[in-house]
């Protein structure tokens, strides 16, 4: 006879399982882009939106 601690056992590693195949699922898609963003063929095509701050200047 199983005991309820055995049924929460076989519950939590279930889950465990699921949770690792519903990672690799997510994983699997893109990240949605907002729809204002402009359509571009490379990065040239690339606009600045906005600035924030001073960019730094290397010495390489």
């Amino acid at each position: 006879m199983s005991t309820l601690k055995d049924k929460i056992k076989e519950a939590e590693d279930g889950q465990a399982s699921l949770n690792d195949k519903l990672d690799l699922l997510l994983s699997s898609f893109p990240n949605v882009l907002d729809p204002e963003v402009p359509v571009g063929e490379d990065e040239d095509d690339n606009v600045e939106v906005n600035r924030w701050g001073t960019p730094g200047e290397f010495d390489f």
